[in-house]
């Protein structure tokens, strides 16, 4: 078997260990449902600091939901519903979780922080997008190859970290906000080649059908603030 040949197989994948899986379908589902309840507070109780216990008792209460062992843990029937959440959809609602805290302490009104995306960000969500659409005809077995089965292999590692340097090359990101979201696929490519989390395939650690989902809204609203601007 060739070099080439050898970074393409698929059929000796490295999986996780099954601890490891299973920790990580709570941990990440646990950071997702705990910025979802902060929104939620956020939506219902206006800032205010006399408020600030009551959303540190509900983020609490879905963080102690998803990590509830066996059946009790909402992460276990989302996991059979939607499997483990991807590495960037954790380290985005990390994030978003840490600055919409940070947001309520200080009483800014929630959408306060919304604006215009960044060059970089705008660039790596059009991949995203792309690759979405991309993996949605490989599951209708629509393309010549199978692309997720080709995840497996350690070529694909090269072939999300090229896009991504290649985006980060042309458009250095200058901000805050933009060098975290350049920094999220590196992450997730070192947890994948070190722990292989979560699935052992590289579409899943850099995306997964919610995140594609949140991100062409997410486009929707920029094309409509950025025409809203130019009217």
């Amino acid at each position: 078997m060739s070099a080439w040949d050898a970074l393409q197989a698929t059929d000796a994948a490295l999986l996780p260990a099954l601890v490891a899986q299973q920790i990580w379908l709570r941990v990440g589902w646990a950071v997702v449902l705990a910025w979802l309840a902060l929104v939620a507070v956020q939506r219902v109780w206006p800032a205010a600091r006399q408020e600030a216990r009551k959303a540190n008792a509900v983020v609490a209460l879905a963080i102690l939901w998803a990590c509830a062992p066996g059946t009790l843990s909402l992460a276990y029937w989302l996991g059979l519903a939607f499997q483990a959440p991807s590495v960037v959809t954790v380290l985005l609602c990390l994030g978003a979780l840490v600055r919409r805290r940070l947001a309520f302490s200080r009483q800014t009104p929630p959408g306060a922080q919304a604006g215009m995306m960044d060059r970089t960000s705008l660039a790596l969500s059009v991949l995203a997008v792309a690759l979405g659409w991309v993996l949605l005809l490989d599951s209708f077995a629509l393309l010549p190859v199978s692309l997720y089965a080709w995840g497996f292999g350690p070529a694909a590692v090269g072939g999300v970290a090229l896009p991504a340097l290649l985006v980060v090359a042309v458009w250095p990101p200058r901000g805050g906000r933009a060098i975290w979201h350049a920094a999220l696929v590196t992450m997730a490519l070192l947890l994948l080649i070190t722990l292989r989390l979560p699935t052992g395939n590289v579409w899943d650690a850099v995306l997964d059908p919610c995140a594609w989902l949140v991100l062409q809204v997410g486009l929707a609203l920029h094309l409509w603030r950025r025409y809203k601007k130019r009217s």
